[in-house]
């Protein structure tokens, strides 16, 4: 009776140094995507946010339950992944 995703998008920069010259340097961009679905009656659901100002699942990244998904803005590997991701939730 409900379905929902939330995608986050990151792009991190790292980079280290030692007495002013850089040791190391990298780079990352990932994506990752949570899908919240709910079979059955909304009268017997039960979920409620997380009460004590946790932060959420797009602060902290890659969270339980969240699926990686292709960086690149290909509308068929895109497809693929969340068709995935919620067959995976369903079952």
């Amino acid at each position: 009776y409900f379905l929902s995703y939330e995608i986050t998008e990151a792009h991190t920069l790292n980079v280290a140094g030692s007495f002013g010259a850089i040791t190391q340097s990298g780079e990352r961009r990932h994506r990752a995507l949570g899908v919240d679905l709910r079979v059955g009656d909304y009268r017997f659901d039960n979920t409620h946010p997380l009460r004590g100002g946790l932060p959420g699942r797009a602060f902290m990244g890659f969270g339980e339950g969240m699926a990686e998904i292709p960086v690149d803005d290909d509308p068929d590997a895109i497809r693929a992944a969340v068709w995935y991701a919620t067959d995976r939730k369903y079952k």
